[in-house]
């Protein structure tokens, strides 16, 4: 993928879960965990620039933690992505 000029910070997760042919809410259990660690390396990353973003990352890791453990995977799985999503555009992440 080409990263797009102005962007700040680049977090790959889209391959974790492209081609899978298996339940949305089995895919959401399997995936979220590692895109959870790779979050909290890239909060980890961005910590001596921005404690601020680091926080915010660091909530959207714990979220996606949750995911195997709560009621509706899939569902809980896109809300924590929307936030991702959001976070990205706040702070020029490229999530990919």
């Amino acid at each position: 993928m080409v990263q797009m000029l102005g962007w700040k910070y680049r977090l790959s997760i889209k391959e974790l879960w492209q081609d899978r042919e298996d339940d949305d809410d089995d895919q959401a259990r399997d995936v979220a965990p590692e895109v959870a660690k790779r979050i909290r390396a890239l909060a980890a990353r961005v910590a001596a620039k921005s404690l601020r973003l680091s926080a915010e990352l660091d909530e959207i890791a714990e979220r996606f933690e949750c995911v195997p453990e709560v009621e509706a995977p899939a569902h809980y799985f896109n809300g924590a992505l929307t936030d991702l999503y959001n976070a990205g555009d706040d702070y020029r992440i490229s999530v990919s």
